[in-house]
């Protein structure tokens, strides 16, 4: 638990030197958690981390936090027969938007500490959850994600061959997501790919990358420039 709590503290200290994130217009209320995070309602108290320090507040007391803060993230465990029904499945985390049109002040973040991989790998760098956390908290904030699909297009699916490493194929489904008009340039450029259909999604939904094709390339335009 403590090597997640730091590595935690470090992705903080990342986001804290790599991106400007604007102070929401609107005050975060407690009321708003509490209404959006249900979970945090039976909590008199919580553990705190920000990119320096790590502190338990009172529930109460958070209200000042909230109004220092550029944005924060509220961190639950995620439910464990979920966790249970999909064993490679880490955390995830969506926005929460309180205010239409305007950029979320809040995400939360649920964990299945249950499939953590260092209980089949205990060899495992640290780094892994650095990366899952930065990855994560960009969900958070908003990128890589489809959340209102009211205003956008459907783009057909199409079937292919998916080819394993033994050479053996069978026939899959591609779901591409909708807002290639802007992504899809982007994405061609990026991978020298001028015959790519579309930037791959991870299921019908279509509300989340292909992470096994795109991992953190394309949820953030150029990550790998601010490390």
């Amino acid at each position: 638990m403590v090597t997640i709590l730091i590595q935690l503290q470090n992705s903080l200290k990342w986001f804290q030197s790599s991106f400007l994130v604007e102070k929401s217009k609107t005050p975060v209320e407690i009321q708003d958690i509490y209404q959006r995070i249900p979970e945090y309602q039976k909590f008199s108290s919580i553990l705190v981390q920000t990119p320096i320090h790590r502190q338990n507040m009172k529930f109460q007391d958070l209200k000042t936090l909230l109004e220092i803060a550029d944005f924060t993230v509220f961190v639950v465990a995620q439910d464990p027969k979920k966790c249970q029904r999909d064993p490679d499945l880490l955390a995830e985390a969506l926005p929460i938007v309180l205010v239409p049109d305007e950029r979320p002040p809040l995400a939360m973040m649920s964990i299945c500490l249950q499939n953590n991989p260092r209980h089949q790998n205990p060899s495992l760098d640290s780094r892994f959850f650095y990366d899952l956390f930065r990855h994560e908290i960009l969900h958070g904030l908003g990128y890589g994600l489809i959340i209102d699909k009211s205003s956008i297009t459907h783009k057909p699916s199409e079937k292919y061959i998916w080819n394993h490493s033994n050479g053996l194929g069978q026939p899959e489904n591609r779901h591409f997501l909708d807002f290639d008009t802007f992504a899809l340039e982007f994405t061609k450029k990026h991978f020298s790919c001028e015959n790519m259909k579309g930037v791959e999604a991870d299921g019908e939904r279509k509300n989340h990358l292909n992470e096994y094709i795109f991992g953190m390339i394309l949820i953030l335009f150029r990550t790998s420039e601010l490390d």
